[in-house]
This record gives C-alpha cells, sequence and structure tokens, in this order.
C-alpha cells in the first residue's frame, strides 16, 4: 500500500512522541546506564528513604532521585505506601520505583501508592506497572468500608486517591473540610479499575542484586 507524503510524516510525528514519552523512556534505564551514580537507602526508621546520588550540570556529585515509602501497617495486605517521590533527571524515576518495590516486597507485603493523592506522572507510572510489566505481580486492595472483601480486614486500604475524580452526591450536603471523605457513584468499578488501588510486589529482587554486584548501591 502507498503512503501519501502527509501521512507519512504523521507517522514520523507519532513515532517521535512515542520515543520522547517521559514514562517509555525512563523505564529504559538501569544498573548498566548508571556510570558515576548510585542508589543509597536508609532504611533506620519511618519512613524508607531510596536516594539517587549522581552528577549535576556541574558535575557535582549530589542527591539527584528520592523515594520515602511508610513502614507497613497491618492494614493495605501489609504493603508499603509511597509517602513522596521526586526526580531531578529524566529517566531515573521509575528505576528508583523498581528499587523501592523490591525493597518493599522482600520486607513486606509490597509496594502501593500514596493513598491521598497522587500526580498525573506517578498515576502513569502506577499504571504501567498494572498493564505493562509482567515481572510485577499485582494484587487488589479493598477499600476503607470492604466493598469487596468485607471479611477481610487485612486488606481494607484508605482509597482517597482513588475516588478523588468522582462527583459529590447532590442528595447531600458537602462536608467539611476536617471530614472529608469522597463519595463514590461508580462502587467496585472505581475500585477495579484503577491501578492506585493495587498493591504490587516485584518477582525476586534483579535491580537491587544487580546494583550489589556493580558497587552502586549503599544501605545506612
Amino acid at each position: 500500500m502507498k503512503i501519501s507524503r502527509s501521512r507519512l510524516k504523521e507517522i514520523i510525528r507519532e513515532e517521535i512522541q512515542c520515543l520522547s514519552s517521559p514514562l517509555l523512556r525512563e523505564v529504559a534505564f538501569g544498573v548498566d546506564d548508571m556510570g558515576d551514580r548510585y542508589v543509597k537507602i536508609k532504611k533506620g526508621g519511618d519512613p524508607v528513604i531510596f536516594e539517587l546520588w549522581g552528577p549535576n550540570a556541574a558535575g557535582d556529585i549530589e542527591r539527584r532521585a528520592w523515594i520515602e515509602i511508610w513502614t507497613p501497617t497491618k492494614y493495605c495486605s501489609g504493603a508499603f505506601q509511597i509517602k513522596y517521590s521526586r526526580s531531578l533527571d529524566k529517566g531515573w524515576g521509575p528505576f528508583l520505583y523498581d528499587v523501592a518495590m523490591e525493597y518493599a516486597t522482600k520486607n513486606g507485603g509490597g509496594l502501593t501508592s500514596d493513598r491521598g493523592a497522587v500526580s498525573d506522572y506517578a498515576f502513569k507510572v502506577w499504571d504501567y506497572y498494572a498493564n505493562k510489566r509482567s515481572d510485577v505481580e499485582v494484587a487488589q486492595l479493598d477499600d476503607d468500608e470492604g466493598r469487596l472483601t468485607p471479611d477481610n480486614l487485612r486488606d481494607d486500604c484508605e482509597m482517597d486517591a482513588v475516588y478523588a475524580d468522582t462527583l459529590w452526591d447532590p442528595t447531600l450536603d458537602e462536608p467539611d473540610e476536617e471530614d472529608w471523605e469522597p463519595w463514590d457513584p461508580g462502587g467496585k468499578d472505581v475500585l477495579l479499575k484503577s491501578p492506585l488501588s493495587k498493591v504490587f510486589r516485584s518477582k525476586g529482587t534483579p535491580t537491587i542484586d544487580a546494583l550489589k554486584r556493580a558497587g552502586k548501591i549503599k544501605f545506612i
């Protein structure tokens, strides 16, 4: 089939957009790409902190990405929960997520998102884990009202981030800010569809093992 010049330009533009997608670009980074970078894990308290140290624009070594995770409770299937994450360099955010997930799986019930709110970028990371990573196990969590498994309290987890985009029940007055509780018009469907209602577990610790072999990880 002959492709017109205008359609060929569209295809090239679509390919460029795909390749320049931050998430697709970032998931490709691994230990072999680290150069002078190394990972530091601060595990002495709550939260546990994962840091990626590397050169800045001036060549000085500093903290370039970090993730903080809360230690598990008896709820949320024993998963660690993301408290905060940030990356100053494109390409290393998901890499550090992998490290945090492997640690959380080995030392707890896995890793789940912040329960209150997530950024658009973080949502894309969790959605990618849920739908594109065959090396990651995904398990469903319940909300704290027990919609899915009312007889199992251990998988109950706050779902404010999941229900954040739903609407208020128009028959009810909007509650005071301190009593804010999102209303869920979609019921179980909202929970089942969202990657933020899941706990993620790595299959082994391949990234941490590779970091150890390369001498690129420090535990403090």
